[in-house]
């Protein structure tokens, strides 16, 4: 009789052990799932903001950290973990692991936008309210757009000296396959299509609410707007990438469009 109670609890334990690996933490959420509804796209875009505000990437190292102790913004001499960054020494561990936290961090936010791009190209626009497609479609194209001309600046040649310089590469799939590194020329090439096609998805469709408007909008996802890859920072974007290559008057008629 024990033998058969024995068998009866390995019985149960190995049909049983599936199901319970299945079981999902409450954090977690697969990627079909995630993308099944509206409410899905808008939770991966707030997620790439998130990403985004990480200390490894613009809430540290691009703003505080890591691009203000290259330019010189602070005595570090007393501080000889970043004495080496401000020497521009990249061989020395911390300088590298900096290095490393920046590329990694922000490509694993493009992959985030490249995902979310992927699935809502898959969508139809009437499965969407209001005009949330194109919203949340077109910040994704600036936000991947952003990011990619941010990695240009910093780990490419200057554009002015060698567009045809091979650095980093211009990713545009969610996929494990390695993307091939791209001139400067063919970056701002992508950069300037991501661009291009955002601001055509969001003309005439998104305004910049003031505050007490904000509150009163029948739309939720208009709220904040003026904090978020709008319109005009998708046309300031653009007068600075022009002016980054040195087209000066393409960047000029940019830039009065968003003063005025």
């Amino acid at each position: 009789m024990s033998k058969f109670y024995i068998v009866i609890c390995f019985l149960f334990l190995f049909t049983s052990c599936s199901d319970w690996l299945d079981v999902k933490p409450e954090s977690e959420v697969i990627e079909e799932d995630m993308f099944e509804s509206e409410a899905g796209y808008k939770d991966a875009l707030v997620g790439v903001y998130s990403l985004m505000s990480a200390r490894g990437v613009y809430g540290g190292n691009l703003t505080m950290g890591t691009l203000d102790v290259l330019a010189q913004n602070y005595n570090v001499r007393f501080n000889p973990s970043l004495t080496n960054l401000a020497k521009f020494d990249y061989t020395k561990e911390l300088p590298e692991g900096r290095i490393n936290q920046i590329w990694g961090s922000m490509y694993n936010v493009i992959a985030n936008c490249n995902s979310l791009i992927g699935h809502i190209e898959q969508m139809s626009k009437e499965s969407f309210t209001d005009d949330n497609y194109n919203l949340i479609y077109a910040e994704s194209l600036g936000l991947r757009a952003y990011l990619h001309f941010d990695l240009l600046r910093m780990f490419n040649a200057p554009y002015v000296s060698n567009p045809d310089y091979v650095g980093i590469p211009y990713v545009t799939t969610f996929s494990k396959e390695v993307s091939r590194q791209l001139t400067s020329k063919e970056t701002i090439a992508h950069i300037n299509e991501d661009l291009s096609k955002a601001m055509a998805l969001l003309e005439g469709i998104d305004p910049i609410l003031l505050d007490d408007e904000e509150n009163n909008s029948s739309n939720p996802f208009l709220i904040d707007r003026h904090n978020r890859m709008n319109l005009y920072a998708i046309k300031a974007l653009m007068a600075r990438v022009a002016l980054y290559v040195g087209d000066k008057e393409k960047a000029l008629s940019y830039a009065k469009e968003v003063i005025d």
